[in-house]
């Protein structure tokens, strides 16, 4: 038996942003429920659509794993480190507004000294890992969707 896990969040995607002002919420928490607006979907619109499952109660919890996922903020900020600022700069050309792993960086030693200075002035989001309760499964789907008028 699976659940939804509580707060998942899907987005309205627009150009050159992830997360634009439309989102869905999966099996919203009692103060998501009062906080988001209703969205209506339109024709041409573009979601990138997240649906996570849990064989657990469905509440998420961070799990203390070290984060490896990041997405670049719309804050400013003169890094001091040449490091960081050579860091930041291939992030903001490879990925723009969109999460990436550490992975996928060229340098994993000036990138793990890069990222804290970087997370410190904000200029990265923190997309931490979740769990449910421990020896429970969490599944996680994800796709683009494009709604035209063809169907």
């Amino acid at each position: 038996k699976c659940k939804p896990v509580e707060g998942w969040r899907c987005h309205q995607m627009e150009q050159n942003s992830y997360n634009a002002e439309k989102a869905v919420v999966w099996a919203p928490s009692e103060d998501q429920r009062r906080a988001i607006d209703k969205s209506q979907f339109e024709l041409y619109d573009v979601w990138n659509v997240s649906i996570a499952m849990s064989t657990g109660a469905g509440k998420p919890r961070e799990s203390g794993l070290r984060t490896t996922v990041y997405k670049k903020s719309d804050l400013t900020y003169n890094l001091k480190m040449k490091t960081s600022r050579q860091f930041f700069s291939e992030v903001s050309q490879k990925f723009q507004e969109f999460p990436f792993t550490l992975r996928a960086l060229s340098d994993e030693a000036r990138t793990r000294v890069a990222v804290t200075e970087c997370v410190n002035h904000d200029l990265l989001e923190v997309l931490p890992p979740a769990q449910d309760k421990e020896g429970e499964f969490v599944a996680l789907a994800q796709f683009t969707l494009l709604l035209l008028p063809s169907g």
